[in-house]
């Protein structure tokens, strides 16, 4: 077997992004029952690479077959909308032979299971075709379940149209009641379009509705059915990844192009690291500086379930390959697109984003200086949106450097204290992490490296300078993860920071992407490029010993979690490697910026508890947890209007309730380049200081940087 250096992936999220998405040229592949040629040779392979350089290495075998098998039903079907129980009975003799199939390259499973879907598929189709056909009513108690884990695989045909009758329904109600919410929003604009919505009779928009949504699923029907041979196999092999962990994963060939063109290429469109979540295209990254980011209402763990360019009609897109998808949202400069997205909570809205290239300045570390009018004091303020590095391309900059140029700019201006955002930061390059954590200490380990069956390497600053010695407050949340966790450890590990926040996200593993043809053995003769394989190989520790997998990185003063109805965390992926230590690396807590740590918690607690916005974020919680939490949703028109009435007030009172007292005054210190226009400059030195001046969380964080010092 030919063997080749394997380099590590920069650690952190990955910008698969609805961007830059070249069209390719392919060559005519075979219909899914025929198959393609390297099925056989790419099964064998991806087992024993797995096998042989993953992490965590397991023997493939009854174990992993079984967990495949799981996984691979919930790909083709994760709604439960197409196979029948006895469906699954019948596949179920092969639940601890995906194994053996793989070695002895006979793949009876993976064939029978995907014809027996198509069929299934197919007589949804005929089924559906029947649906639209007559006027619903909406004033019956009817229910439909929309979580797909509380419905079981049906029982018999008539179990299936009866869901599908109610699917219908539901989905027509949803489209009328978002037809009646845009119609309320124009005309509470003022918007003069709104009358020609609002003199449209009942039957005229519930007949418009059904016949946008009969197209909705032939469209859905027609996409699921046109995914070539190729991508079909690709969902069985990632079957067999997903047992290894959720960041083990292959790519067929032309998405390993796409996916290195997400990584290096021009960043044009709406800048939102996209991933498929069984049939869902779901936002798990928001690029700072981009158009979504900018926009403000995109936000990780939603799911894009259509798409509309501007002046057309919105495109289901459930279902979709994720490369169809990334067409349908990618687009030029300055164009719009309409997403209709479900929030976590449940909520289903309508956003549109005006598409943009991303705007460097943005992305880079940046700063502002905060006068504290109660104290007297001048604080410093650094916002890190990634761990950018020279490796990275980023114009040659430097996350490190930048920081530290911030830092000595917060000093010479005053600054008795740094409050350094780590909020949302979902990690990059391990170096810019190790040397920026150099920045606040004299010397010593980091964060310590283990690859399977080695010794840990320890990666260290080994520079005795220090660039600042003062107090520290680092923040972080759910979504701060990879390098910003290693960052975070250590400064916290050293006694150097406190750390504030909610824990963070827990990945504490790296990748790599190996080339699949550069492991071919003499005999094996594939048709063409077989792709490559996104392959766990190592894990990150902590200095204490312990690791950043799974557990995150727990803060030492806790915020009430603006998202705590949901679970941000890598323990809602599929099958997380899990948690686990080492030996301590030889290292000595800080005597730099020591704090009164039990006293600065005391006073943090007991402002929180005063404080009506903290008490109002769990309140807000409960509310939307239990609205998360009914799933099973009433064929009632009035009664939706009144739930989405409910939760749109819950959300309108929410943002009107923090209103600053003035006593915090921020001047950005941001340099842009000097070509930019000074009126759009200003602009946006205002746009950041009034964020940061509603940003309720950075005022506790601040009343704890003045504890500290």
């Amino acid at each position: 077997m030919k063997k080749k250096l394997i380099l590590p992936l920069l650690s952190g999220a990955l910008l698969l992004a609805a961007w830059g998405v070249a069209s390719h040229l392919q060559k005519p592949k075979p219909s899914y029952t025929e198959g393609y040629q390297d099925e056989n040779l790419l099964g064998r392979m991806v087992a024993e690479l797995l096998d042989a350089h993953h992490y965590s290495p397991r023997t493939i075998n009854d174990d992993i077959s079984a967990m495949a098998f799981d996984f691979y039903l919930e790909s083709l079907d994760y709604n439960k909308q197409y196979f029948l129980q006895s469906d699954i009975d019948a596949l179920s003799k092969y639940k601890y032979s995906i194994d053996n199939e793989l070695k002895d390259g006979k793949l009876e499973f993976y064939f029978k299971a995907v014809a027996l879907f198509y069929q299934r598929l197919d007589e949804a189709e005929a089924i559906s075709k029947e649906l639209f056909d007559s006027p619903f009513t909406f004033e019956s108690e009817g229910y439909f379940e929309t979580d797909a884990t509380k419905r079981k695989y049906f029982a018999t045909e008539a179990e299936r149209k009866e869901y599908w009758v109610s699917f219908a329904k539901y989905v027509v109600m949803n489209r009328l009641a978002n037809k009646m919410e845009k119609a309320e929003r124009d005309q509470a604009k003022g918007n003069a379009a709104a009358d020609s919505v609002e003199i449209e009779d009942w039957a005229t928009m519930e007949k418009k509705s059904r016949e946008q949504e009969s197209e909705n699923l032939a469209n859905r029907f027609k996409r699921r059915r046109e995914i070539d041979a190729e991508d079909q196999f690709s969902f069985f092999i990632n079957s067999l990844n997903a047992a290894f962990g959720p960041h083990t994963e292959y790519f067929p060939p032309q998405e390993r192009e796409n996916f290195e063109m997400r990584m290096t290429g021009r960043l044009e469109g709406i800048g939102a690291q996209l991933t498929k979540d069984n049939e869902y295209i779901k936002v798990v990254y928001i690029v700072p500086g981009s158009a979504s980011w900018r926009q403000g209402e995109l936000k990780e763990n939603d799911l894009i379930i259509k798409v509309a360019q501007q002046g057309e009609e919105a495109v289901d897109i459930v279902d979709a390959p994720m490369k169809d998808a990334i067409k349908m949202i990618r687009g030029p400069k300055g164009t719009e697109v309409t997403l209709t997205i479900q929030k976590p909570s449940g909520e289903t809205k309508e956003i549109t984003i005006v598409r943009d290239v991303v705007v460097q300045d943005e992305t880079y570390a940046k700063s502002a200086l905060i006068d504290n009018s109660n104290t007297k004091h001048k604080l410093g303020y650094i916002y890190l949106p990634s761990f950018y590095s020279t490796f990275g391309g980023m114009d040659g900059r430097s996350s490190a450097i930048d920081v530290k140029t911030e830092v000595e700019r917060l000093m010479a201006v005053g600054a008795k204290g740094i409050i350094l955002d780590l909020r949302n930061n979902g990690g990059g390059s391990l170096q810019e992490a190790v040397d920026m954590a150099g920045l606040f200490f004299d010397k010593g380990p980091v964060v310590q490296v283990k690859d399977e069956g080695r010794p840990p390497r320890v990666y260290g600053d080994r520079d005795p300078s220090v660039t600042y010695a003062g107090p520290i407050v680092v923040m972080v949340n759910n979504f701060s993860a990879s390098a910003s966790e290693i960052l975070a450890a250590a400064l916290k590990d050293y006694g150097r920071a406190i750390v504030v926040g909610n824990r963070t996200f827990g990945k504490g593993t790296v990748q790599t992407m190996m080339d699949l043809n550069e492991y071919l053995k003499k005999e094996d003769n594939p048709s063409g490029p077989l792709g490559s394989l996104k392959i766990t190989i190592q894990q990150f520790y902590r200095v204490n010993g312990a690791s950043t997998q799974l557990h995150g990185v727990h803060p030492h003063i806790y915020f009430p979690n603006e998202y705590g109805f949901m679970e941000g965390s890598i323990a809602q992926e599929k099958n997380p490697l899990p948690w686990d230590s080492l030996a301590p690396a030889n290292y000595m807590p800080s005597n730099l910026g020591t704090y009164n740590l039990d006293k600065i918690m005391k006073n943090s607690a007991k402002r929180m508890e005063k404080s009506h916005i903290f008490t109002e974020v769990n309140r807000r919680n409960d509310a939307l947890r239990l609205q998360r939490e009914k799933t099973l949703v009433m064929l009632n028109l009035d009664e939706e209007m009144k739930q989405r009435e409910q939760a749109n007030a819950l959300q309108k009172e929410f943002k009107e309730l923090f209103t600053p007292d003035g006593h915090l005054h921020f001047t950005s210190l941001q340099v842009f380049k000097e070509e930019e226009d000074e009126a759009v400059k200003k602009e946006k030195k205002e746009a950041w200081e009034k964020a940061l001046q509603k940003d309720f969380y950075l005022y506790e964080a601040i009343d704890i940087l003045e504890d500290a010092i």
